[in-house]
């Protein structure tokens, strides 16, 4: 937030890319906060250890599930428990949740005591960024400052079957039928029918394929398609992206989450 002390403490790296995001200056998908200068950088956690002496907990909750993984619409009430180094609990002050998403700051929750915690609330609307959310309480108090953190999931679940990726199976062929086949289910586990799911074939940030998954008759929740690699594209690694009309995330291979993007090889 001090973007010169930012630029003592870490230094800068302009380029990259991971086939879904670019690097740029500040934080960033790809190299995070950039390489540290340790100096620099250890007198800034000197700094903000002086000036942040409340200890902040923060949970999140909503009628929908116990597990903090939300679908759109669902009400999440932020719940964050602040006291001095003491034990003490603060019941006076400024505090206030911010919500940030892969893609970035989302908004700002107001926080009101209500006798033990500072409590506040918000509504996750469609269209907003999937994925994982960060939910950072920060505030202050008599002059005295804190922070505190939670990250939450936000979204349906998809999954690609198939095709099962590099190293995990042989690179993709050419000139060869491919299935690509997708699973999609609520939180709770119940098959999402009559969705919108498209899937997209990356190769350096560009798109050189996209098609549309059909959802499969009598077997609800899972959508498929097929596509073909021609003579001629270049060998190397290549990115499956697979959203749905509830928004876009990815994940890793071996995990159920909102999405998936999942590397690649061609030979």
């Amino acid at each position: 937030m001090n973007s010169s002390l930012y630029d003592k403490a870490f230094h800068p790296i302009y380029q990259g890319f991971n086939g879904l995001y670019s690097s740029r200056n500040g934080y960033n998908m790809v190299t995070g906060l950039g390489s540290p200068n340790y100096g620099y950088l250890l007198a800034a956690f000197k700094e903000y250890e002086s000036l942040n002496q409340l200890e902040v907990s923060v949970s999140t909750f909503s009628s929908n599930s116990t597990y903090p993984w939300y679908p759109y619409n669902a009400t999440v009430k932020v719940v964050a428990y602040i006291s001095l180094e003491n034990g003490t609990i603060v019941d006076q002050g400024n505090f206030s949740a911010y919500i940030y998403t892969t893609s970035g700051f989302l908004r700002t929750v107001p926080l009101i005591f209500n006798g033990t915690y500072w409590n506040g609330e918000f509504t996750v609307s469609p269209g907003d960024p999937a994925n994982i959310w960060s939910v950072i309480v920060n505030g202050t108090s008599s002059g005295l400052g804190g922070v505190g953190q939670t990250d939450i999931d936000i979204g349906d679940s998809l999954v690609i079957v198939q095709p099962v990726p590099f190293p995990f199976s042989l690179p993709l062929p050419l000139n060869e039928p491919i299935p690509i086949q997708v699973q999609l289910t609520s939180i709770n586990g119940t098959p999402l029918s009559n969705m919108t799911v498209n899937a997209y074939l990356i190769r350096d940030g560009k798109t050189v394929l996209n098609l549309t998954l059909l959802q499969v008759p009598q077997q609800p929740g899972i959508y498929e398609n097929q596509f073909s690699l021609l003579p001629g594209m270049p060998q190397g690694t290549y990115l499956l992206v697979v959203n749905s009309s509830l928004g876009s995330a990815y994940t890793i291979p071996s995990t159920s989450a909102q999405r998936s993007m999942e590397p690649y090889t061609l030979q």
